[in-house]
């Protein structure tokens, strides 16, 4: 009786087939994953981040006596209805925004007739290598922009946080500064938040797991700090 198992020579082919089917595919999937992330694939719909998160504000205006929070990936994470139950607070924060994108924001995300505005931004602007001078020059378009948008408003001020790091630190004090100088002129108020977080020149370790960004035990710090002002301004029945 024939053996019905194919020769050494038939074998050898189906492997050798085999082979040259899985080396195919792996180039086509190859070129398929080029062609999508290529120049009309994936890297087309890389948009401007602070413009997506504009346009989705724009389309969910907060209402009127709203307390609006602005500013960047601290307030963003900032569980803020989880800290301030059955308060209408409102969180406009977006990560890496500077200065001027919270003053673009300013214009149209703080609704009809916001109770209170709560502004923490700035060290994006250090990040990003700009002078205390252009920091201060900044901040006044922003409370220029906040007083001709909500001239009834009250708002306040944050106080930049420390990071880790050090060197960056001389130009944190100088910032909050000129944040307390332009506030008394400006008529508003400030958050004093730095001497909570600092130690020594640096962010305290245990409020934040990279240096910059908070950690439960920052958050809560900081939720219990703006608390008593939140309170103050909230319209509640």
């Amino acid at each position: 009786m024939p053996d019905p198992r194919p020769g050494p020579s038939r074998r050898s082919f189906r492997i050798l087939l085999g082979l040259f089917v899985a080396l195919l595919a792996a180039n086509m999937g190859y070129l398929a994953l080029r062609m999508w992330s290529g120049k009309e694939g994936m890297h087309r719909f890389s948009g401007d981040r602070q413009a997506t998160r504009t346009e989705l504000f724009l389309r969910l205006p907060p209402d009127s006596g709203a307390i609006v929070l602005l500013g960047d990936s601290h307030l963003e994470h900032f569980p803020i209805g989880e800290f301030f139950p059955g308060l209408p607070v409102v969180n406009r924060g977006v990560s890496a925004s500077t200065l001027r994108d919270v003053a673009d924001r300013a214009r149209i995300g703080c609704g009809p007739d916001p109770a209170l505005i709560v502004v923490h931004a700035g060290i994006n602007d250090l990040f990003k290598g700009r002078p205390v001078e252009r920091f201060e020059a900044d901040l006044v378009a922003l409370l220029d922009t906040l007083r001709a948008a909500h001239p009834d408003t009250p708002v306040v001020l944050d106080e930049l946080l420390p990071t880790a790091d050090r060197g960056m630190d001389p130009a944190v004090r100088r910032c909050n500064e000129v944040l307390h100088r332009l506030a008394a002129e400006y008529g508003v108020t400030v958050l004093p938040l730095y001497a909570d977080f600092g130690r020594d020149g640096t962010i305290d370790p245990a409020r934040t797991y990279d240096g910059v960004h908070l950690t439960a035990e920052g958050y809560e710090r900081w939720a219990a700090v703006l608390r008593p002002v939140l309170l103050a301004h909230a319209h509640t029945p």
